[in-house]
């Protein structure tokens, strides 16, 4: 999907005469960076990528990762902060990522504003919800809980 996202990107940049340098990449809970290296190894066009997490094991691990699957040095960055903290001192500091990541443990409700917030204008929302017993009306009553919504269980609800 971001491969698509950046062609897309590419070619509106190309219609208005504008070189397109790559895009930027915030995985904001980025844990011990498996995803974040895989974007590294399979978006050649990515310029920088941060990969945060609160735990200072899980962000040296991503390190030795990055370091382990031979990503270049200049091209990321690894952060050890709250998320949500994170992503508006990007948003105060004017840094904006053209695709933002989040893939937390369970809701990603309280991470919406800040990820919307240090997103680039036109930029790619990536949003995973871990809680699909909640998502998929196996517990209707967390569902309206956490989201105010009643969910419907279907077949397609893991998709």
């Amino acid at each position: 999907m971001i491969n698509a996202f950046n062609d897309v990107l590419q070619e509106e940049r190309a219609a208005k005469t504008k070189e397109h340098e790559g895009i930027k990449v915030f995985e904001a809970l980025a844990a011990t960076g498996l995803r974040s290296v895989r974007y590294m190894k399979e978006i050649p066009s990515i310029t920088k990528l941060v990969g945060n997490d609160i735990d200072k094991a899980a962000t040296d691990l991503m390190k030795k990762n990055f370091e382990f699957n031979d990503c270049p040095s200049d091209k990321y960055d690894v952060q050890t902060m709250d998320a949500i903290d994170l992503m508006y001192q990007y948003r105060r500091d004017k840094t904006f990522f053209d695709v933002v990541d989040l893939d937390p443990y369970g809701t990603a409700i309280p991470f919406l504003e800040g990820a919307i917030s240090s997103l680039a204008n036109n930029g790619l929302l990536c949003v995973t919800f871990t809680d699909m017993a909640v998502l998929c009306a196996r517990q209707p009553h967390v569902c309206f809980y956490k989201y105010g919504s009643a969910p419907l269980g279907k077949p397609y609800c893991h998709e």
